[in-house]
């Protein structure tokens, strides 16, 4: 089985989940793990459900009244602040990668031997 993380890493120094509260931690992270899921049903959302609806009913809907573009520009920008609040330094760069390892299980520990990683900005295209 594979475990998915993510991997921050602040002005070129990667974020470490033992140099932070659990609380902290699961602040930085949630944000991450729920923005794509998000971003892809909202983005489908649209040309899915509402037009077809809409058009089964012969009512021809206008994409100004809905979001039907990624916000993830917006996102970023966001979040940069909320990390440089969380970790209490400026953040001048950030970047995210969504880390895919498996798991090495051994008798006296559990070690993760890191097998993928793909650009926070892939995850939902």
């Amino acid at each position: 089985d594979t475990l998915k993380v993510f991997e921050l890493t602040a002005n070129e120094k990667k974020i470490s989940p033992f140099k932070v509260s659990a609380q902290q931690w699961d602040k930085l992270m949630l944000p991450l793990c729920y923005y794509p899921i998000i971003e892809c049903h909202n983005n489908n959302y649209f040309k899915n459900d509402i037009e077809r609806l809409m058009n089964k009913i012969n009512i021809h809907p206008d994409t100004t009244d809905f979001y039907t573009t990624k916000e993830q520009d917006k996102f970023l920008v966001w979040y940069k602040q909320y990390v440089a609040k969380i970790i209490k330094t400026s953040v001048d760069s950030l970047q995210i990668n969504y880390i895919i390892t498996s798991p090495i299980i051994t008798l006296n520990s559990v070690q993760l031997k890191r097998t993928n990683a793909i650009s926070f900005s892939k995850l939902c295209q």
